[in-house]
């Protein structure tokens, strides 16, 4: 009963983590990818097979993966790697090229150690979100905001606010 038990719940943690939208992604304590669910395949362009086998570099590499100032990160910089030695990290934005893309994808990504009971790491955790199109749409508003900036000041006009509650600006 308990191994049906067990085998039940596997089930379900499987069946939540594929239907997730956003990507998760298992490492052993090597770094070695273990698990991608099927946002993170979509996200990476590769499927757990083309990824076997793999060290951290040799995926960097493959999916060309740049910090935002679009320098080369290391194996050793990557939060999934952090996370395999026992550190959390939360919020860390970096540059991807999905397989066969000219053009980078923004990646928001977090990641957290696998931890037993007894405390020993067996591996990390990580989430990836593509923020892609967050980016295109806040530097569009960047844009718009800097053209709207010019032509006031070339117009010499200028511009208030009125408190309608308080009557005041």
């Amino acid at each position: 009963e308990a191994c049906r038990e067990s085998a039940r719940s596997t089930s379900e943690v499987k069946a939540q983590l594929q239907s997730a939208t956003i990507g998760n992604v298992f490492y052993d304590m090597v770094h070695t990818v273990s698990y991608l669910n099927k946002s993170a395949e979509e996200l990476f362009g590769f499927t757990l097979d083309g990824l076997e086998g793999l060290s951290a570099q040799e995926r960097i590499a493959l999916m060309k993966t740049l910090k935002t100032d679009r320098t080369v990160m290391s194996g050793e910089e990557m939060v999934g790697y952090r996370a395999s030695q026992g550190e959390s990290g939360s919020d860390e934005e970096y540059l991807m090229y999905p397989k066969g893309s000219a053009e980078p994808g923004h990646v928001l990504s977090q990641a957290a150690p696998i931890v037993l009971g007894d405390g020993e790491v067996i591996g990390a955790v990580q989430t990836i979100m593509d923020i892609t199109q967050r980016k295109r749409i806040e530097e569009a508003l960047r844009e718009s905001e800097e053209r709207l900036r010019i032509s006031a000041e070339a117009a010499d006009m200028y511009g208030w606010e009125f408190d309608l509650a308080r009557q005041t600006y």
